[in-house]
């Protein structure tokens, strides 16, 4: 399902790609695979930049950090720092 999402990212089918990330996102939980979560979340939180829904957004990258701290997933807390990063800018918290 991720993955399937990242190709309606790509092809910028922002509605349908939201709800494949949202599918993984609850396929993870249920199966019990954090680091899919982590994906999912910081996926989730790409879309809801794009749709200026900065507060959804914070959270989903916020929870995307904890779980790749939890993991020790140094790439994955990057991700979701830029993310946070990207919603602080936009939503004019930051220079």
């Amino acid at each position: 399902m991720n993955a399937i999402g990242l190709v309606c990212w790509v092809q910028s089918q922002w509605t349908e790609a939201d709800a494949r990330f949202q599918a993984s996102l609850e396929i993870a939980r249920q199966l019990g695979f954090p680091d899919l979560e982590r994906a999912a979340l910081t996926n989730i939180g790409n879309v809801q930049w794009k749709f200026g829904q900065w507060e959804a957004g914070l959270a989903s990258f916020q929870a995307s950090y904890e779980i790749a701290s939890r993991l020790g997933n140094r790439r994955g807390q990057a991700v979701a720092l830029i993310g946070i990063a990207l919603i602080q800018r936009a939503n004019g918290k930051m220079g």
